[in-house]
């Protein structure tokens, strides 16, 4: 399972766990089946409290919000989880500020997403996020002690601009991210 696309992900977010402080708020939190050990994020931190939104009911959804305009009060949540969201997110310029409105000072954002990956919807999908994209949308936003990497690669043949020649590149599967405010 480690050596999955959902393996590479969880295994960013045990080693991040540590981070999560209470009251946690896990952005995207519905799970489309039952069980599933790659989307069930509770277990990174099972004795603290957590509160699931998404934009749509559903199982370990605690509220429906729209995360361009959460309903939270400022400095609520202790930490935020947002994994395998921001490319379905229409304006992530907007959500991630938003995200910070509603984190308790000194408090961490986890974050995964994608760099490549096969379009998909959930209903929809807008963005591919390439490490510095993602450091500029969490210091723009006011996050502090930003660290980004990548995770999982896969290399890619193309032909060179005139066709004769090919170049094989390795490119990131994931992005991933932390910030502190």
């Amino acid at each position: 399972m480690s050596d999955t696309v959902r393996g590479h992900i969880k295994g960013y977010l045990r080693k991040k766990a540590p981070l999560l402080q209470p009251c946690i708020l896990e952005v995207g939190s519905r799970m489309h089946e039952p069980d599933a050990w790659w989307v069930n994020n509770r277990d990174l931190a099972p004795n603290m409290d957590w509160w699931g939104i998404d934009m749509q009911e559903g199982s370990n959804v605690d509220s429906v919000e729209d995360i361009h305009g959460m309903s939270f009060d400022d400095n609520k949540f202790g930490s935020i989880l947002c994994s395998e969201v921001l490319e379905h997110v229409r304006k992530p310029w907007v959500a991630i500020p938003e995200m910070h409105r509603v984190l308790k000072p000194d408090g961490w954002i986890i974050i995964t997403t994608l760099f490549s990956f096969p379009i998909h919807g959930f209903p929809d999908d807008y963005w591919r996020y390439t490490p510095n994209g993602m450091w500029h949308l969490l210091n723009d936003a006011g996050f502090k002690n930003i660290e980004v990497q990548s995770g999982a690669e896969y290399s890619m043949t193309l032909c060179d601009h005139d066709g004769a020649e090919t170049v094989t590149q390795t490119l990131p599967r994931h992005i991933f991210a932390v910030g502190q405010k």
